[in-house]
């Protein structure tokens, strides 16, 4: 069914879970990534990584594959990389790494109350909080530079809010930064 036969060629790692001839839908243009619906299931095959000098493409993808189990285990809703048939958790071919994972579904209901919607948006963040902070592996898939992305976008925001008082703490706040 695909139109590509890179991911069947990929697939066939997966057979007892993707079957024989699944279609394959690519998702974004610049990169790889395919969902790929198979009896029953949907999937997500993606590249994770390229060997690279450092030999450190593996021991980042099970990292992160840690960290997923990890979250599951919490009760956070991830999609935790399925092992291809013969036990591996992630196929590697040809210089790249392939992990696939069960689509997460997503279903927004258009009609819910705001107040629900971000109710639920922060409990969901809260569980993922709670689930990171007692995580003791490392986690090399993702880092972010909070601080100066959200000052450098907020603070002409921050400062509307605040009173004269509030302005003067938040200044020593950034300062302390």
């Amino acid at each position: 069914m695909s139109s590509n036969p890179l991911p069947q060629f990929l697939l066939a790692a997966w057979a007892s879970r993707a079957g024989e001839d699944p279609a394959c839908e690519r998702l974004a243009q610049r990169s790889y990534v395919y969902r790929v619906t198979a009896p029953g299931q949907v999937f997500i095959l993606k590249e994770a990584g390229v060997i690279n000098p450092q030999g450190d493409a593996p021991r980042k993808i099970l990292a992160d594959i840690a960290l997923l189990r990890h979250l599951q285990a919490q009760g956070v809703g991830v999609a935790v990389p399925e092992p291809t048939d013969n036990g591996q958790p992630f196929l590697e071919r040809d210089g790249h790494y392939y992990p696939l994972s069960p689509e997460v579904p997503s279903a927004p209901d258009e009609h819910a109350p705001l107040e629900r919607v971000y109710h639920n948006i922060g409990a969901a963040i809260a569980r993922l909080h709670h689930a990171l902070a007692c995580y003791r592996g490392p986690i090399y898939s993702w880092t972010m530079d909070l601080p100066p992305r959200i000052l450098g976008e907020s603070v002409d925001v921050i400062h509307r809010h605040l009173d004269a008082a509030g302005n003067v703490k938040f200044h020593a706040v950034v300062d302390a930064i």
